[in-house]
């Protein structure tokens, strides 16, 4: 009881809430809105450059709360005529609208796959082996070339004495000690 008189207090001081008459009037969307806002939600337009469109220019708030519907429906109408015609290109053997459809609609993935090798390089054995392949290939500054044998004057070093000797003038040769003795008397 108190309630109603002090409600009827205000109401007669004219105190507390909105007027009657008072703002701008409910917003009613017409059917030509109505439309514009499906088809331009359709064509992918953000929501606040459909706001900006109804009449001169609405709340983007205005715009979720009276369009919503059509917000939804022009958006759901598009995603299936493009469906429709990716589909439709998929079936007759696009090759591009295929793997996209595999993507996205079958969850299909490229996958790479990364394998991680080790290694060990050692230098004393590459270097080995390199020497090897030089020494078996005998080639030298990218020439194939015949294998010399260390020697003096032509004569190997493993040559048997009496080859070194007979290769030699009287004094030159081999001493008693392997050593190499010229014609000097060294």
């Amino acid at each position: 009881m108190d309630k109603d008189l002090e409600q009827s207090k205000q109401e007669s001081r004219g105190w507390g809430g909105a007027r009657p008459n008072s703002g701008p009037a409910a917003m009613v969307p017409t059917e030509e809105e109505r439309a514009m806002v499906e088809k331009l939600s359709g064509f992918g337009l953000q929501q606040e450059s459909i706001a900006a469109m109804v009449r001169d220019g609405i709340h983007l708030d205005t715009l979720r709360t009276h369009f919503k519907r059509e917000l939804e429906l022009g958006k759901a109408k598009a995603n299936g005529k493009i469906g429709k015609t990716l589909f439709d290109k998929a079936i007759n053997g696009d090759t591009a609208s295929l793997i996209w459809w595999t993507k996205t609609q079958m969850r299909w993935a490229e996958t790479q796959k990364h394998e991680i090798v080790q290694t060990t390089i050692s230098i004393n054995g590459a270097l080995e082996s390199a020497k090897n392949r030089v020494l078996s290939a005998d080639i030298i500054d990218g020439v194939a070339r015949e294998l010399e044998a260390p020697s003096i004057e032509g004569v190997p070093l493993e040559a048997p004495r009496e080859l070194i000797d007979a290769k030699k003038p009287s004094g030159e040769g081999l001493d008693g000690e392997g050593e190499i003795k010229g014609s000097d008397g060294l």
